[in-house]
């Protein structure tokens, strides 16, 4: 159990541990271990732990303590999940000569460009054009897309 420490509706510490409690009151004896309601004697008070959001492309982080209805849950924060990038040249490896072929010949002008420029060594595998281009030509995205091994 985690606790926090509060003035109301404001949180001031989090985590707020045994030994920021002792050290925040150096005149009093605690027990080897205290319980909740030495803890709340003093203003701290239990975060209830809550289960993290789930979201495609994003990481739940966990943040400061959120106060709901009265109570003070484990708050957390999403983050976007860095863009990861494959090289050229292992999706050239994992496409069949024929896939290759029909892949090139549905690019975009602009598209092929990036494609040939060598100051572009990798594709995102979240790239909406070349996710078309793969399922167009029969190719598994999965499979073509995925990182090294």
């Amino acid at each position: 159990m985690t606790y926090a420490l509060v003035d109301g509706e404001t949180l001031l510490k989090h985590p707020y541990t045994f030994a920021n409690l002792r050290a925040d009151n150096p005149d009093v004896s605690f027990p080897a271990e205290p319980g909740i309601e030495h803890f709340e004697a003093f203003g701290a008070i239990p975060v209830q732990p809550s289960e993290p959001p789930v979201e495609a492309g994003k990481q739940a982080v966990e943040a400061d303590p959120v106060h709901v209805g009265g109570i003070w849950m484990q708050g957390w924060l999403l983050l976007d999940l860095p863009r990861r990038m494959v090289p050229k040249w292992l999706i050239v490896e994992r496409l069949t000569d024929e896939q290759l072929e029909a892949a090139m010949g549905l690019m975009s002008l602009r598209q092929a460009e990036r494609w040939r420029a060598a100051a572009f060594p990798n594709i995102y595998t979240d790239d909406p054009e070349m996710l078309a281009v793969l399922a167009a030509v029969g190719a598994d995205p999965a499979v073509v897309l995925r990182g090294e091994q």
